[in-house]
């Protein structure tokens, strides 16, 4: 067997080291990942780039950063939880973000988390069940049988007119 020298790289997400070309390997925006971590990496920065957007900034500041780097490691929240359950409150439950802007943060988090985490269980259970039904009506194949309508003969009349003469 042919034994391959990895070369080990630290993952920018946890800072361990990581195999480069493993299978627990990957590579995201020039930086190398573990496979587990890239997931989070993509969440977090999706969760910054919908606060840039609500909170029309350019990037995100120390305050927030503290905030959600807080939820993630003290309280568990997850970052595509954590957008979740800022989409929920800002365009589900209809609260604008017009606060002045040194005011805004993401403070309501742990407050609407767990109706944010409900409500989108029922809208994935909804969704799925709505894939699995299209997959379902899709898959069942309608037998259309063709019968072709028999082309009518020309009749001739019983009585000639010119025989009767």
């Amino acid at each position: 067997m042919e034994e391959r020298d990895f070369m080990l790289v630290k993952c920018w997400y946890c800072k361990e080291k990581v195999e480069k070309g493993s299978n627990d390997w990957t590579s995201y925006n020039g930086h190398n990942y573990h496979i587990e971590c890239v997931e989070i990496a993509k969440q977090r920065a999706h969760f910054y780039e919908y606060i840039n957007y609500i909170f029309c900034l350019k990037s995100p500041g120390p305050v927030i950063i503290s905030q959600a780097k807080m939820y993630n490691e003290k309280y568990g929240y997850s970052f595509l939880g954590m957008e979740r359950a800022l989409r929920y409150w800002i365009e589900v439950k209809h609260n604008p973000e017009t606060r002045p802007i040194e005011d805004r943060t993401i403070g309501i988090i742990p407050y609407v988390y767990n109706d944010a985490q409900a409500y989108y269980a029922r809208v994935d259970k909804i969704n799925e069940q709505f894939r699995k039904d299209t997959e379902k009506a899709e898959a069942r194949e309608k037998i259309i049988k063709v019968v072709p309508i028999p082309k009518q003969k020309e009749r001739k009349p019983k009585y000639n007119i010119d025989e009767i003469e």
